[in-house]
């Protein structure tokens, strides 16, 4: 799903990787309505899902529902302290990453700023929160943040439970979103969206089933 796939480069016949972008569709959250679905397919078939969002603002972290570990990548210079201080988008990061930190001044400076505005943004927390510098040019930080991201990947226990819990929330996310009141008054009635995925056993099966059920006559 990574928008900039058309900047990396590897043989055409590697199928370690897989790229696949998607359209936000004007929608509010920097991800696409289809993002999870895409997702859940994947799950299957890679050991490492990596979603991209489109440039989100401080209000738009659907990300936070969806991905196990979230990181903001920031570069030097790219706004001031008070950015940094938004709500919403500086209170969901797992990491930070501060990228282009081959602009070693710039990047100084920018450092100083972020942790300086976690202490106000997170308190409590600005010491335990990680912030890796990163280099596409030099390769600084580069292993640190991979070492990162399959550190986190190898503590997950069971993904498939994850993928469950997920399940669970964009079921209800989705009956809310196409049946209304109407739609979450009768997912209640079934038991609530774990009940009714665990009667279905399928995602899929259990949207095609209460889209029928609703169309049946009363």
């Amino acid at each position: 799903m990574l928008g900039d796939r058309t900047r990396v480069r590897f043989p055409i016949d590697e199928e370690r990787l897989f790229f696949r972008s998607q359209a936000s569709d004007r929608q509010l959250g920097g991800m696409s309505p289809a993002t999870f679905q895409v997702c859940r397919l994947l799950h299957y078939f890679f050991d490492i899902v990596i979603i991209e969002t489109v440039g989100i603002g401080q209000n738009e972290i659907e990300i936070q529902k969806l991905a196990d570990r979230v990181y903001l990548i920031l570069q030097p210079l790219a706004g001031d302290q008070v950015q940094f201080l938004k709500a919403g988008i500086m209170e969901i990061p797992d990491v930070f990453v501060l990228n282009k930190s081959d602009e070693a001044e710039a990047a100084r400076k920018s450092l100083y700023a972020l942790r300086a505005s976690l202490q106000f943004a997170r308190p409590g927390e600005e010491d335990r929160i990680k912030v890796i510098q990163t280099s596409g040019i030099t390769g600084l930080g580069l292993d640190e943040l991979a070492g990162d991201i399959l550190a986190f990947r190898s503590s997950q226990q069971d993904p498939g439970a994850r993928l469950r819990e997920k399940e669970v929330r964009y079921l209800t996310q989705w009956v809310s979103e196409e049946y209304g009141r109407n739609g979450k008054r009768t997912l209640e009635e079934l038991g609530g969206a774990d009940v009714f995925l665990g009667s279905q056993g399928d995602f899929d099966l259990a949207q095609k089933a209460f889209t029928e059920r609703l169309r049946q006559p009363q």
